[in-house]
């Protein structure tokens, strides 16, 4: 359930803001670290390993906190039906990427936002603002300059592509009306125990041994992946979904400085504009959201 208040101070929406920045810094880092290791481990290996690092960790450091929450919890088919929604966004996505090409991959999936801002009005009734929807649009175009993108046809991979994109906005939008449900802690740790639950299995039917390396960075890449997963979960309770969504164009700026950093890969004229055009899109959100004068937010 949602309400409104005004809010006097600009401090819960910035910090929302920050919040929602940090979650996709470190899910972009995640990815980054899996980068050299799936090109050698099957992807529902890297997944697993991911999610069995995050439900262990959860595990030590809070005891018994998170499986008594997931015990005591009232929205398990909630729960469970968001973990398979975004299993088949993954699922989805990888599929699309055997055949795309990067640019087109990553345009096609930044198009979440847009659907986010469609769902929020009926579902969340956190509809946007006219002026909204140009820094949604804006950071769309950015994504498509940053991508240099050709002229695309539509093929299945390209509609695997808008698949995933649509799940993944059905999740977000799923996880802003189920904050006030369970706390963070619970819906990280349940829904990385049912991703654990669907791809363990499979090492039955088919062994496979990792490296000692590669194992390592899929570790790290959980641990990572948990914390960025906590910090967006928390955002879902300060801030509408379109503005976490809109922020998440900010995943391209990260990626192109992490592998301009890491991997030593010079971005492009197209890249840099890109990546500035999606900065400003963030910035004028927030800005816009502010203006309004009032945050939704979660009751607890």
């Amino acid at each position: 359930m949602t309400e409104r208040v005004i809010v006097r101070s600009s401090a819960p929406l910035l910090a929302a803001a920050g919040i929602s920045l940090t979650a996709f810094f470190l899910m972009t880092m995640q990815d980054a670290l899996a980068k050299d290791v799936v090109s050698r481990v099957p992807g529902w290996i890297i997944l697993m390993v991911r999610s069995v690092t995050v439900v262990v960790a959860i595990m030590i450091f809070s005891g018994r906190k998170a499986a008594s929450g997931v015990m005591r919890s009232h929205s398990k088919a909630e729960l469970t039906l968001r973990s398979i929604i975004i299993l088949a966004a993954w699922l989805c996505f990888y599929l699309a990427a055997e055949t795309l090409a990067f640019g087109q991959l990553i345009t096609l999936y930044f198009v979440a936002p847009v659907f986010v801002a469609l769902l929020s009005g009926p579902i969340l009734r956190e509809p946007l603002a006219p002026a909204q929807w140009l820094p949604v649009c804006l950071g769309l175009a950015g994504v498509m300059i940053a991508s240099d993108m050709p002229t695309l046809h539509v093929t299945i991979p390209v509609l695997l592509a808008l698949a995933a994109a649509l799940l993944w906005s059905v999740s977000l939008v799923m996880l802003r009306r189920m904050a006030a449900k369970d706390s963070p802690l619970v819906q990280v740790f349940y829904t990385n125990l049912v991703f654990a639950a669907a791809t363990a299995p499979a090492l039955a039917w088919v062994p496979y041994q990792v490296p000692a390396r590669d194992t390592c960075l899929m570790i790290l890449s959980g641990v990572l992946g948990g914390l960025g997963q906590y910090a967006l979960y928390c955002a879902a309770k300060r801030a509408p979904a379109h503005l976490v969504a809109t922020l998440e164009y900010t995943a391209l700026v990260f990626a192109f400085l992490i592998g301009f950093v890491a991997f030593s890969e010079v971005p492009s004229l197209s890249v840099v504009l890109g990546a500035a055009i999606i900065l400003v899109s963030g910035v004028l959100m927030v800005a816009l959201e502010r203006r309004r004068g009032e945050l939704p937010v979660v009751k607890l």
